[in-house]
């Protein structure tokens, strides 16, 4: 609580003055209920600093983690903070979870109230892998990637799907980095499906080789619902 001296407030904590809102001779009434407040005041050093992680990345944070703080009017200045502690649970509404950062702000270059950017030394491992939109099959049991094996047979696997990244996804389970996916798979293909594997090659060269690319529009015509693989007769 405040101590009262004649002529001066105190409070407990270090900060800045933000805003003032009584003035000189104003005459302030302590009773009556809730009593009015004199003053508005910041809290400089450290700086707290509130972020929703997405669900798919809150079990990874834990309190203690060192985190790197920017922001874009200072260039080229990186500042280090430390997660102080989380929410421990997902918020319905938005699918994260809440953390707060703590952040030392001895010298007072970053401003209660700014925007600043954090990164967080997060070890995806798997959960970075991603790959195109026009790879999934969407079907009633679930979301599936056609993959072609060694022997160029088919197979339809159940994906989980992170982050959209709008022309690529990611992908937490299902595939590897290894595998080999068919682009524009047709809503026909299933488990099994002979195909031939085709080698995409670099475009033809704009001068002298016009018959080559026309021969290559040919062939991806040929073959309008796979591009990397296609069905054997």
């Amino acid at each position: 609580s405040a101590a009262r001296h004649v002529g001066r407030a105190v409070i407990p904590l270090a900060g800045a003055h933000a805003q003032g809102l009584a003035r000189y001779r104003d005459l302030v009434d302590a009773g009556g209920g809730t009593g009015r407040t004199l003053f508005l005041l910041t809290q400089t050093d450290p700086l707290r600093i509130y972020v929703n992680v997405p669900q798919s990345y809150a079990h990874l944070i834990k309190a203690g983690q060192k985190v790197t703080v920017t922001q874009a009017e200072l260039r080229g200045r990186s500042f280090g903070g430390e997660v102080a502690r989380t929410a421990a649970s997902i918020d319905a509404a938005t699918r994260s979870m809440q953390i707060e950062i703590s952040l030392p702000n001895r010298e007072g270059e970053l401003l209660p109230g700014a925007y600043v950017q954090v990164s967080l030394p997060i070890a995806v491992g798997g959960l970075a892998l991603t790959m195109s939109t026009n790879t999934l099959i969407f079907r009633s049991d679930g979301m599936r990637v056609a993959t072609v094996d060694d022997s160029g047979r088919i197979k339809l696997r159940l994906v989980k799907i992170g982050r959209n990244y709008g022309e690529r996804v990611e992908v937490l389970e299902g595939v590897g980095a290894k595998d080999r996916v068919v682009l524009n798979p047709s809503d026909s293909l299933a488990d099994g499906d002979q195909v031939e594997v085709v080698v995409a090659k670099p475009d033809a060269d704009k001068a002298g080789k016009a018959g080559k690319a026309e021969k290559a529009d040919k062939a991806d015509k040929a073959a309008p619902n796979a591009t990397g693989a296609k069905d054997k007769p």
